[in-house]
């Protein structure tokens, strides 16, 4: 290659060259390209044509020359294999490839819609860069004609590119939990005083150690995020992580204004654990009061929802797009009338309801806990023992019979390593069914549950039952 690339023409072939030039100088749209071209690789046409007829070979149509560009510069890109279905995309414009994360994180290569791991991966040939070069049924047909194609640059490194099939939340909630929202009256100074203080030793801006608190400023836009801020760092893509805040309880809260110009924004603010629990236990009292004609099992009307709040707690600061939340994902939306209705779910009010119990427990024996969910569930409300997987574990011992304790799946770690150890702490054995909730996460499907468990745990069958005995 590299001979062919720097050979010089012998005299016979400068001859034909410039014979070939003046022939060919009158055509100038079709041979403009040929002019500018240096003498020796001119000739290397009629070489070229005289090796091929050497080989018996009748070739038409033009004639593609290599040679290295002056501006040759391996280090301005990187290539990436991608799939047919994405490369077509990005042709078409209708997506577009972005590297998010922070410095520390791996890489990982976003659309707008699905998110690659990224692989650096070698190959044993040299992959050359060019901006143009035709095929064999892209080039012309007719006389023959040279055309000097450039290589931009040189690479035997490549990404590989993996689709991540199930994206995690643990970054984006540890995120929104540096400023929850919470069930208070109103804003704490003397907090705001410290988070302020926290936020410009972070920074290194003591210079603004000094402001007046008093002014116009609230502290919980120091430690929030908007939409942006998020896709900026969560490494996501932009759907994906739509979706992800939705499945949170997380709403959208106009933050105020705040010092350096930063307008009013709305930022992402994560309900806290005592304010859902609150919104729950108001819910689940409105439930049982005849006096709430509009807030019933059949029936949950949102402003009367928000107005009975207001009425029953008016020094607590409720923002209306938090009851919007709780009322969406504790409720199913029906049609009536041809309208809307929020209609009670029953296992949401259920697992809720369980979750704020057994939070506040080491462990209840099963029977005691069934008699109080009981007592705490409105109405019309019952308990059903599938509404509790992936959230509580029960347990059986001789000396205390069963009890439940509190698991949930959304707080166990996301990886797969660390995630067995932490099951396999609290149970030495599981049977299939048991272990299930506590993986559907992190498992696509029953098949990579499947894989996962024959790759890391000892299986074995007892009395016709799989089991899982632990860690290989």
């Amino acid at each position: 290659m590299d001979k062919f690339l720097k050979r010089k023409a012998t005299s016979p072939c400068r001859t034909d060259a410039r014979r070939i030039s003046k022939a060919t100088s009158d055509n100038k749209e079709n041979h403009a390209s040929e002019r500018s071209l240096p003498e020796d690789t001119v000739g290397n046409l009629e070489a070229t044509s005289r090796l091929f007829s050497l080989a018996g070979l009748d070739v038409q149509g033009e004639i593609q020359q290599i040679a290295f560009s002056p501006s040759f510069a391996s280090g301005d890109f990187r290539l990436v294999e991608v799939t047919p279905a994405l490369a077509d995309e990005i042709v078409a414009g209708t997506s577009e490839l972005v590297f998010r994360g922070r410095l520390d994180d791996f890489p990982v290569l976003c659309t707008k819609n699905k998110t690659y791991s990224v692989v650096e991966a070698e190959t044993s040939n040299t992959l050359l860069l060019l901006p143009e070069l035709n095929f064999s049924q892209e080039a012309s047909e007719g006389e023959k004609r040279l055309k000097l194609r450039q290589v931009q640059a040189m690479e035997t490194r490549y990404l590989e590119l993996a689709e991540v099939k199930s994206v995690f939340t643990g970054k984006l909630k540890e995120l929104l939990h540096e400023n929850e929202f919470e069930w208070t009256k109103s804003e704490n100074m003397e907090q705001v005083e410290k988070n302020w203080l926290a936020f410009c030793l972070k920074w290194k801006m003591a210079a603004f150690q000094s402001f007046n608190f008093s002014e116009k400023f609230n502290v919980n836009t120091i430690f929030s995020y908007t939409f942006s801020d998020l896709l900026n760092i969560i490494q996501m893509s932009e759907c994906e992580l739509k979706d992800a805040l939705e499945r949170l309880p997380v709403i959208e809260h106009n933050g105020g204004c705040i010092i350096f110009a930063l307008n009013c924004r709305s930022f992402l603010r994560f309900l806290s654990s005592e304010f859902r629990d609150r919104l729950l236990t108001e819910l689940i009292e409105l439930l049982d009061d005849d006096d709430e004609a509009d807030i019933s099992l059949s029936s949950v009307g949102v402003l009367a929802f928000y107005n009975a709040l207001r009425s029953r707690e008016p020094d607590r600061i409720i923002p209306m797009e938090a009851v919007k939340w709780f009322v969406r994902s504790h409720c199913n939306v029906v049609e009536k009338d041809g309208n809307e209705v929020y209609t009670i779910d029953e296992r949401a009010i259920c697992r809720s309801k369980a979750s704020q119990l057994l939070r506040a427990a080491v462990r209840f024996e099963l029977t005691n806990f069934e008699n109080l969910m009981k007592q705490l569930l409105p109405e019309g409300v019952e308990l059903k023992s599938e509404y509790l997987e992936g959230l509580t574990l029960v347990d059986e011992e001789l000396t205390r019979g069963k009890t439940i304790r509190y698991l949930n799946v959304e707080e166990l770690p996301e990886n797969e390593m660390e995630r067995l150890e932490l099951l396999f702490s609290l149970r030495q054995k599981w049977n299939f069914d048991d272990i299930k909730p506590f993986l559907s996460d992190i498992c696509g499907n029953s098949r990579e549950m499947e894989e996962l468990l024959n790759r890391r745990c000892r299986l074995g069958t007892v009395n016709s039952e799989r089991i899982i005995f632990g860690l290989k």
